[in-house]
């Protein structure tokens, strides 16, 4: 019974992991583990929910799951939300994350327009 119940946790928990990276892969991030999904087929409100039950193990994949989670915020309109995942995700020195707030600081989306800082941010990743 012990061992049915490891089992039953231990799949839950790697399902979320692997529908984190199934249903939120960028294309621009070569440290990606699956194919890339493009911003019009994600469904934002399963890939939040899977990343946000993949961030709980807070493993060496955390960045990765946060920019995930960071682009299904996006796609149901929750900028603020987004934003703060990609930062998150950047402070842990994640390449794509950085290249994500760069794009960020480039296009205006959800902070002040910034060239000069979405520069330093593109050259950084």
């Amino acid at each position: 019974m012990v061992r049915l119940i490891f089992f039953i946790f231990w799949a839950s928990s790697a399902l979320s992991d692997e529908f984190c990276d199934v249903l939120g892969s960028l294309e621009a991030d070569p440290y990606a583990v699956t194919d890339p999904v493009s911003f019009q087929e994600i469904k934002g409100e399963e890939l939040v929910a899977a990343c946000s039950a993949a961030i709980t193990k807070q493993d060496e994949n955390l960045p990765r799951y946060l920019l995930q989670r960071g682009r299904g915020y996006l796609r149901i309109g929750q900028g603020a939300s987004a934003l703060a995942d990609i930062i998150k995700a950047h402070e842990l020195g994640y390449p794509a994350a950085t290249f994500g707030l760069g794009t960020a600081y480039y296009l205006g989306d959800d902070i002040k327009q910034d060239f000069d800082v979405a520069h330093r941010l593109f050259l950084s990743a």
